[in-house]
């Protein structure tokens, strides 16, 4: 069944969604160095960006 808004356009097709699968939602980290966890890249990240996300 199409889904169309009351606009008469289409929704998006939704993403999936990689990070709710289950090879990857049953993965622990146990052993980790939190300093190396949340390391600032050196050049492929704008520290803006990185501090948003961490």
């Amino acid at each position: 069944k199409s889904k169309t808004k009351p606009n008469g356009k289409k929704a998006p097709a939704e993403e999936k969604k990689h990070y709710l699968e289950p090879e990857y939602t049953k993965v622990r980290v146990v052993d980790f160095d939190l300093k190396d966890l949340v390391a600032l890249p050196t050049r492929e990240i704008d520290l803006n960006e990185w501090l948003a996300s961490n």
